[in-house]
């Protein structure tokens, strides 16, 4: 099984992405404190990890991320895996029912949760090392149900993605997506280098750029989601990333800074890194519209 994460996803009529809608309730006011879309956006290495509290108690803690689960073939993050520290207990929570807050004096942000401690005891979880059937209607449902969300499934064809993967070869936890290794589209025997993270916002759950080390004296290179092509080999359980660009080409690309990331939402960068990939990163306005 290509996902790392364990994820069965058993083959439906038609092959299913799933996808969620925005993570913050139009009608609340108190959304993220009224963040700019720049202050929305994260490393994934930085919302795995991140603590998550009672949305009407903010003093009591939940547990933290320990990962992401996403849909490499579209980027979109599916469930947050919330580790609530009883017993190794993991919960996946729909993202559609996280709500980012950052305090202003520390300028630390952490997500929201309309659930209690004593609440969540009674979830749906997932084993750590444990097959889940995604694709269980009745199991889905529970999810829905227990948190007041709602995760969508949109059939759709396998067609177009390289090696005809399934939905279930697509999805990963974000932890195994950060190290995967990138080709050359053309030339799959010439690597490119390997994600050392990605880049998401945390309004949409959206991945908008992966972070591409190539390897070369530290060089890394901000490349956007849609340009990247996941590809795998179903019998030897192994997955990868193709880009439609060379080593040589990829000198000339505009790269980031390891400690001082740019700002993602500026709209003159983006257009540069567009124009050289040739791809419109998928972002929201610059107005979180609340």
């Amino acid at each position: 099984m290509l996902s790392r994460f364990c994820l069965t996803l058993a083959a439906c009529a038609m092959a299913a992405t799933w996808m969620v809608g925005s993570a913050w309730a139009a009608d609340d006011p108190t959304v993220a404190g009224k963040l700019t879309a720049s202050e929305m956006i994260f490393r994934s290495s930085d919302l795995s990890g991140m603590n998550v509290y009672n949305r009407a108690d903010t003093t009591l803690k939940l547990g933290s991320l320990n990962n992401l689960v996403v849909n490499a073939h579209t980027g979109q993050v599916l469930f947050g895996v919330l580790n609530t520290g009883f017993g190794g207990k993991l919960i996946p929570v729909p993202w559609s029912v996280l709500q980012l807050q950052t305090d202003a004096k520390t300028q630390k942000s952490s997500l929201t949760l309309n659930k209690t401690s004593d609440e969540l005891k009674n979830s749906p979880t997932i084993e750590k090392n444990s097959a889940v059937d995604m694709t269980d209607a009745k199991w889905l449902q529970s999810l829905d149900t227990f948190f007041g969300g709602r995760t969508v499934a949109l059939p759709v064809e396998a067609q177009g993605i390289p090696g005809q993967l399934t939905t279930n070869d697509m999805i990963f936890r974000s932890s195994n997506l950060s190290g995967m290794k990138v080709y050359n589209r053309s030339d799959e025997t010439l690597k490119l280098g390997s994600i050392s993270d990605m880049i998401v916002d945390a309004h949409t759950g959206q991945v908008l750029y992966g972070i591409l080390d190539t390897g070369f004296g530290g060089t890394l290179i901000a490349a956007p989601w849609s340009a990247f092509q996941l590809k795998g080999d179903v019998k030897n359980n192994k997955s990868w990333l193709t880009l439609n660009k060379t080593s040589d080409e990829l000198k000339n690309a505009p790269t980031v800074d390891k400690n001082h990331m740019p700002d993602f939402t500026e709209m003159k960068w983006r257009q540069t890194v567009d124009d050289f990939f040739g791809v419109r990163t998928l972002a929201r306005p610059p107005e979180t519209n609340r």
